[in-house]
C-alpha cells in the first residue's frame, strides 16, 4: 500500500529471486550447457555443420549472427539447449510457498500451514515421460527435440517435455523474465560461436582420449526430505 514499506515476507520473496535469477542470468543458463556440448564431440560437429550450411558451404565465410541462430536455420543448436535444459535445469524449483489457510490443488486438499514448492526437474528425467529406460535417461541426446521426435510424442504422456513452461528456465505469460530473449540470444550465440571457432573437451573424459566410468552426469541429487 503506499505509504507503507515491504515486509519482512514480502523482501525476502523478493531477495530470494534477485539471488537466484538476477546475479547472471546468461550465466546461469550457460553452465550446464558448455559442460553438456564439451562432452559431446558429435553435438559440436553438427552444430558446426549448421553455420556452414547457413554460409553457403564456405569455410572462410561462418559468421555468427541473430538470423544463423534462429530455430529454423539452426535446429539442432537449439535442440541442445532443449535437451540440455531438460537434464540440468539452472532452477529446478521454484522457491518454497507457504499457505496460511487451506487449499485445494489439483485436487488435492492441503492444511494451513502446507508448503509447496513447483518441481521443474524430476519431470525431465523420468523414463516414463521421456519415454526411455532408466539406463538411458541421462544421456544427453538432443535429437529428442528434433522436429520428428517432437511431432512422435504428441498425444502421449512425452509431449509435456514440449509444454511452454518447460522450454527453459524463465517462465511464461506477464511474470516471464523480460531479460529472457536477450540471453536466448546471447546463449545460442555463444555456443554457435565456440563450436564454430573451437573444438572443446572435459579432461579426463572419453573425448579426451581418456577413460572414464561411463556414469551419465547425475546434475542434481535427489534425496527426501520433510518441513518442520
Amino acid at each position: 500500500a503506499a505509504g507503507k514499506g515491504l515486509t519482512m515476507e514480502e523482501a525476502s520473496s523478493i531477495f530470494q529471486g534477485l539471488l537466484g535469477a538476477g546475479v547472471d542470468t546468461t550465466g546461469n543458463n550457460l553452465t550446464w550447457k558448455l559442460l553438456h556440448i564439451a562432452l559431446s564431440p558429435e553435438a559440436q560437429d553438427c552444430i558446426y555443420k549448421e553455420q556452414l550450411e547457413f554460409a553457403g558451404g564456405d569455410v572462410n565465410n561462418v559468421q555468427i549472427t541473430p538470423a544463423s541462430v534462429l530455430k529454423e536455420n539452426a535446429p539442432y543448436l537449439h535442440a541442445c539447449i532443449r535437451e540440455s535444459h531438460r537434464l540440468a535445469n539452472p532452477a529446478p524449483t521454484l522457491p518454497l510457498k507457504k499457505f496460511p489457510k487451506p487449499i485445494t490443488v489439483h485436487g488435492v486438499e492441503l492444511p494451513a500451514g502446507s508448503f509447496l514448492a513447483l518441481d521443474g526437474y524430476s519431470t525431465g528425467v523420468n523414463p516414463e515421460t521421456v519415454g526411455c529406460d532408466d539406463d538411458n535417461v541421462l544421456d544427453f541426446k538432443p535429437e529428442r527435440f528434433l522436429k520428428p521426435a517432437i511431432q512422435e510424442r504428441q498425444g502421449s504422456r512425452a509431449q509435456v517435455l514440449d509444454h511452454a513452461f518447460f522450454k527453459g528456465p524463465f517462465s511464461q505469460g506477464a511474470r516471464k523474465c523480460p531479460g529472457s530473449r536477450v540471453a536466448n540470444l546471447e546463449t545460442a550465440a555463444f555456443l554457435a560461436a565456440l563450436c564454430v571457432e573451437w573444438e572443446i573437451k572435459v579432461v579426463g573424459s572419453n573425448n579426451d582420449n581418456d577413460k572414464d566410468d561411463g556414469t551419465p552426469i547425475q546434475h542434481w541429487t535427489q534425496v527426501p526430505y520433510g518441513l518442520e
